[in-house]
């Protein structure tokens, strides 16, 4: 019995899902700001900003959460100014 000769299967290019913006935190040492634009779905287009504190792997995803992170974990005052 003979084989079908099988038709090459063309591959879609990998999309990414999100486009990444990393940038230190101005007059904030070691913190990083995170931007992310996602690619697809419904919220295509949207920026989310995300916050990492210095020499951690935490990713702080809003003002609430980088309020508590500064004020009970490093134990220093919350501006807002400085993380815009």
């Amino acid at each position: 019995m003979r084989k079908k000769p099988t038709q090459p299967v063309s591959i879609p290019p990998f999309k990414p899902r999100s486009k990444v913006e990393r940038a230190p935190v101005p007059g904030k040492s070691g913190w990083i700001r995170e931007q992310v634009q996602h690619q697809s779905g419904a919220t295509a287009g949207q920026w989310v900003v995300y916050f990492y504190p210095p020499g951690q792997q935490v990713k702080l995803r809003s003002r609430p959460e980088v309020r508590s992170y500064c004020e009970n974990e490093l134990n220093e005052p919350y501006v807002a100014a400085d993380y815009d």
